[in-house]
C-alpha cells in the first residue's frame, strides 16, 4: 500500500515538473480544413436614396443667350478709285516722202512748177521780170546763176522772192547784182526755203544780154 502511494506521489511530482517546463517549439499544426461553404446569397438591395435637391439656379457668371444674333448688314467694299481715263495709243504717223518735183520752164511773166533740175529765169534778155519759179517752200537751198554775155557794158539783175508767185506788190530783194564785166558769171545762194523766186532786170542791159538760171534742192 505504501509503495502504491509513493509511486503515485512520484508520478505526480514528475508530472508537475513536466508541466513547469517552457515549451521551446512552436506548434506547427496548420489547419488543413478549408471552409467549403461559399455564400450563395447576393445582396439585392440597391441604394435608392438619390439626391432630389438639384440646384436650379444659374451661376451669376453664366448667362444663357436668349437669341442668336443675325447679321443685319452685309459689308460692301466700294473701290475708292475708279479708272477714269483709258490709255490711248496714238499711232505714229508714217511719213511717206513726197517726190520733189523739178520746176519746168514757162513763158516769161508766168509761173512754173518744180519739174526739172534747172529753170531759166531770163534767157538772153535785156529787160523785164522774167519768169517765176514756185518752190512751194519745199526747197531749202536755191542757186541762181547770172551770165553776162560778150559785149555787155551795163545792166543789173535783182534776185527777188515773194510768198506766192501771183503776188502783185513789191517783192523782197534777196540780192542785187550789178554788171561788172562782160562774159562773166555771178552767183547768188539762197540758203532758206522761199515761196516764189524771180530774177528781175532792174537796170537795162546794154551792149549784150543776160541769162539767169535757177536750181534748187
Amino acid at each position: 500500500m505504501k509503495k502504491t502511494i509513493l509511486a503515485a506521489v512520484l508520478a505526480i511530482l514528475a508530472a508537475g515538473s513536466v508541466l513547469a517546463q517552457t515549451p521551446t517549439a512552436t506548434p506547427t499544426i496548420t489547419p488543413t480544413v478549408t471552409p467549403t461553404r461559399t455564400p450563395t446569397a447576393t445582396p439585392t438591395a440597391t441604394a435608392t436614396n438619390t439626391p432630389t435637391n438639384t440646384p436650379t439656379a444659374t451661376p451669376w457668371y453664366y448667362k444663357t443667350p436668349t437669341s442668336t444674333p443675325t447679321p443685319t448688314q452685309t459689308p460692301t467694299i466700294t473701290p475708292t478709285r475708279t479708272a477714269t481715263k483709258t490709255p490711248t495709243i496714238t499711232p505714229t504717223p508714217t511719213i511717206t516722202p513726197t517726190p520733189t518735183a523739178t520746176p519746168t520752164m514757162t513763158p516769161a511773166g508766168t509761173t512754173s512748177s518744180l519739174a526739172s533740175p534747172a529753170v531759166p529765169l531770163q534767157s538772153a534778155a535785156t529787160t523785164g521780170n522774167g519768169q517765176i519759179v514756185d518752190t512751194k517752200n519745199v526747197v531749202f537751198h536755191s542757186t541762181v546763176w547770172i551770165e553776162w554775155s560778150a559785149g555787155c557794158s551795163a545792166g543789173a539783175v535783182s534776185v527777188e522772192t515773194a510768198r506766192t508767185p501771183g503776188y502783185t506788190g513789191t517783192w523782197a530783194i534777196v540780192q542785187a547784182v550789178p554788171w561788172s564785166a562782160a562774159s562773166k558769171v555771178d552767183v547768188v545762194h539762197i540758203t532758206t526755203s522761199v515761196g516764189a523766186v524771180r530774177a528781175r532786170i532792174s537796170t537795162t542791159v546794154t551792149g549784150g544780154t543776160v541769162t539767169v538760171t535757177w536750181m534748187g534742192y
